[in-house]
């Protein structure tokens, strides 16, 4: 009930080093205090009087055409590489939607799929390269991507692996 935004920032200013770090944590503190608002356990909200930490750099790497077709080259079709790559290359959805996909959500040449961020349903049309490339998937998967175990992959675990064929 004490805490001040001071007290806050003294806290995240400790995370200086390391401020993407401290950034979620100031996005979690403000959905903590906004909670104990609504509850009444509080009258304000400090850590929305908080500064983000300002990131620098350029973002997220987008592949060039060049990396793209090496990659290609290096990864056949048929493989589970090529698949996840073309995946996402020719739907343009998140890993945590990748993972989902199946052939229970291909419907009129086109992928159809409620985003797990957003909720949002998304019709995305079929390519023929993409098809192509799904026509490879092995029938009765439920996932087209899944592990050497035969599972779904989990968010982490897909980056993870993914990361280690690029």
């Amino acid at each position: 009930a004490g805490l001040k935004v001071e007290h806050l920032d003294a806290i995240l200013g400790k995370m200086s080093a390391t401020p993407a770090a401290a950034n979620n944590l100031r996005k979690v503190l403000k959905r903590l205090f906004a909670y104990a608002v609504k509850l009444g356990w509080r009258r304000d909200n400090p850590a929305e009087l908080t500064d983000a930490f300002k990131i620098d750099g350029e973002g997220f790497h987008t592949w060039t055409e060049t990396e793209i077709a090496q990659f290609q080259a290096h990864h056949p079709i048929g493989s589970k590489a090529r698949l996840a790559m073309e995946l996402m290359l020719w739907t343009g959805q998140r890993r945590s939607d990748i993972i989902q996909l199946g052939r229970q959500h291909i419907e009129s040449g086109r992928i159809r799929i409620r985003q797990t961020k957003t909720g949002a349903l998304v019709m995305v049309w079929i390519s023929p390269q993409l098809q192509a490339v799904l026509d490879r998937v092995p029938p009765g998967q439920l996932c087209f991507l899944q592990t050497e175990f035969g599972k779904p992959f989990s968010g982490a675990g897909f980056g993870n692996w993914f990361r280690d064929r690029c």
